[in-house]
């Protein structure tokens, strides 16, 4: 598996268990919002949350994603043209929830080097704290930005060939923080 998938991964596992959800991921990032944060039309294809019969585990976490037609995220080896993914986790206290955020910092950190490609960057103005990863991947970028507000951890990944595309990316997450 490449370091990149492995963050990735690594990331979704730590989203999944926790507290109970408050906010449906999809109702955060309007479609037309994500096409415009990857710079490319993009249909809702995936979705993932409470639903009937769920374990407690699977009722704690809200997934959203909006990728090309028939790219079927979570199947595919290959990372997507363009896709956002948004994935909501809900702690029991604001204080759980600052202590997950910040151990995926620490393992961020660990993973990416410091200034470098996929460096961890602290990004002001979104809920009580958040960060940007942007990593080079092909001729395309994977940006993860991660914030904190409240009880809740949002993680917003985004492939794009758009290296400019962190600033679209932050404008919607300042809108998805004031949704919560």
């Amino acid at each position: 598996m490449k370091p990149l998938s492995v963050t990735l991964t690594l990331l979704a596992c730590l989203a999944l268990p926790g507290g109970a959800l408050a906010v449906d991921a999809c109702a955060l990032i309007a479609t037309q919002e994500a096409a415009t944060i990857a710079g490319a039309p993009l249909p809702e294809n995936y979705r993932m949350g409470a639903r009937p019969g769920a374990t407690a585990a699977q009722a704690q976490a809200s997934v959203c994603g909006w990728f090309p037609q028939h790219y079927l995220y979570g199947v595919e080896e290959d990372p997507p043209e363009s896709g956002v993914l948004l994935t909501l986790r809900n702690m029991q206290s604001p204080a759980e929830a600052r202590a997950l955020f910040e151990r995926t910092n620490t393992m961020a950190g660990k993973l990416n080097t410091p200034g470098g490609p996929g460096a961890v960057v602290p990004v002001t103005g979104i809920g009580d704290t958040a960060n940007l990863v942007r990593q080079p991947l092909n001729g395309k970028y994977v940006l993860t930005l991660k914030f904190l507000k409240g009880a809740t951890i949002a993680y917003v990944q985004v492939w794009t060939r758009d290296a400019s595309a962190g600033e679209a990316l932050i404008k919607a997450a300042k809108q998805m923080a004031s949704k919560l």
